[in-house]
């Protein structure tokens, strides 16, 4: 009987051991999977704070292109040939290109068709305010289509805001 017992306190003691080491081997996985999962979140909320800045500045950009599109001063230009760029101030392109590279680094595929949507219009705009689109030799016309240039900018950039706010609010 005392053999039995022995035997059963063995068994026992084996028992434990393995429900040890289980609970050790399942506490472990455990741990991985969850400090892999908190990586994942770490890294999608440091892409996504990127993204949120590069959103921002993109719009903030195009915003002061705007700001200085509505402040223009129509009464001193005399000829089709537009705007000078001392009187405007703004360059356009290198604006459009630094938040662009931003936008591909960190935006996400629609954003980024979004971006070059409304930076065309921009381009566009500038083009009229600056003279450099050929064909208009009446002010009044050339008045006209960039003025409405310019309207189609302020509509691409509302929907542009209106696109991003979408994404990262969702």
């Amino acid at each position: 009987m005392s053999r039995e017992g022995d035997s059963g306190k063995a068994r026992l003691a084996v028992v434990s051991v393995l429900a040890t080491a289980a609970v050790g081997i399942a506490g472990a996985g455990t741990t991985l999977l969850v400090s892999r999962d908190q990586r994942a979140t770490e890294r999608a909320n440091r892409i996504y704070e990127r993204r949120a800045a590069a959103y921002v500045d993109a719009i903030d950009t195009l915003e002061v292109h705007m700001k200085v599109l509505d402040n223009l001063d129509w009464s001193r230009v005399q000829t089709r040939q537009g705007f000078r760029w001392e009187e405007v101030k703004v360059d356009d392109e290198t604006d459009v290109a630094r938040i662009g590279s931003r936008l591909l680094a960190f935006g996400s595929t629609d954003a980024i068709a979004a971006f070059h949507r409304v930076g065309a219009l921009d381009k566009r705009a500038f083009a009229w305010v600056f003279g450099e689109t050929p064909g208009q030799t009446n002010l009044a016309v050339w008045k006209s289509n960039t003025s409405q240039a310019i309207d189609n900018l302020r509509d691409g950039l509302t929907e542009f805001e209106q696109g991003l706010n979408r994404e990262l609010t969702s």
